[in-house]
C-alpha cells in the first residue's frame, strides 16, 4: 500500500470503529425487549441480567438477582398477567419462564431456579423453594422452602382445585406429581412409591436445609460481581 495512503486509512477505520462504539452503547439491549402490547421489563438496577439470556414482555424483577446465560423469561402472549420474580432470586443457565395468555408466574424472594429447570405459568413459587436441576413447574404452586429435586416434573393441568406441594416438603428426583388417568392426584416415585395425599410428602431432608441458602448467596455475589 502506497505510504501517503496508510495514515488517511487508520484514522478512517479509528473513526469507525469510535462510530459503531457510540452507536452500539446507546442501542437498547435486544436481549430485554417489550412484547408485541408494549409491555416492557422493570428490572432493578441491582440485579444482573447475562447478555445471553432474554427477557421479554411484561416481567418485573427485583433486587439482587442473578439471570444466567440462555435463560428464557417470557410474558408475550396477549393479554398477559406477568411474570414477577422476588429478591435475591436466582435463575441460572437455561432456565426457562413462561406464562400462557390470562396467567401468571411469582416467584418468591431467595428461590434458586437450577440449570435447565422450566417453570411454566399459571405457577407460584413460594420464598426458599429450591428448584433443582431440569424440574418442570406447570400449572402448580411450590410452597414456600420446598424442595423440587433433579429432573422432577409438578403438573396440575386439569387438576380444578389446584395443585400444591406443602411448604416444606421434597419432591424426590424424577419424581412425577399430577393428575393421574384415574383423575386422583398422585406423586409417583422413581422407586415406585405412590402418595396420593400431597401433606404425606417427604419433608426437606435436615442435612439438606442449608443448601439453598449457599446457593442463593453465590448468586448474590455473582449478581454484584459482574455489575
Amino acid at each position: 500500500m502506497n505510504k501517503e495512503l496508510i495514515i488517511p486509512v487508520l484514522i478512517g477505520v479509528g473513526v469507525l470503529i469510535v462510530v459503531l462504539g457510540i452507536v452500539f452503547a446507546v442501542m437498547p439491549a435486544n436481549n430485554i425487549r417489550e412484547n408485541p402490547d408494549g409491555e416492557k421489563p422493570e428490572i432493578s438496577a441491582t440485579s444482573f441480567i447475562d447478555p445471553k439470556a432474554v427477557v421479554i414482555g411484561n416481567v418485573k424483577i427485583g433486587n439482587n438477582v442473578f439471570v444466567g446465560p440462555h435463560a428464557l423469561i417470557r410474558s408475550d402472549e396477549s393479554p398477559t398477567k406477568g411474570i414477577v420474580i422476588g429478591n435475591k432470586v436466582n435463575v441460572q443457565d437455561g432456565v426457562q419462564i413462561h406464562c400462557l395468555r390470562n396467567t401468571s408466574v411469582e416467584i418468591g424472594d431467595e428461590v434458586s431456579l437450577a440449570h435447565g429447570s422450566i417453570i411454566h405459568g399459571p405457577a407460584k413459587v413460594g420464598k426458599n423453594a429450591f428448584i433443582a436441576f431440569g424440574a418442570v413447574i406447570f400449572a402448580a404452586e411450590i410452597g414456600d422452602g420446598a424442595f423440587i429435586g433433579h429432573n422432577a416434573v409438578v403438573d396440575g393441568i386439569g387438576v380444578e382445585e389446584g395443585l400444591k406441594i406443602p411448604a416444606g416438603k421434597m419432591v424426590p428426583s424424577g419424581a412425577v406429581v399430577a393428575k393421574d388417568v384415574d383423575g386422583k392426584v398422585k406423586a409417583i416415585f422413581p422407586d415406585g412409591t405412590v402418595i396420593t395425599d400431597l401433606n404425606q410428602l417427604p419433608n426437606v431432608a435436615e442435612w439438606y436445609a442449608a443448601v439453598p441458602g449457599k446457593v442463593v448467596n453465590v448468586n448474590i455475589e455473582l449478581a454484584e460481581g459482574y455489575l
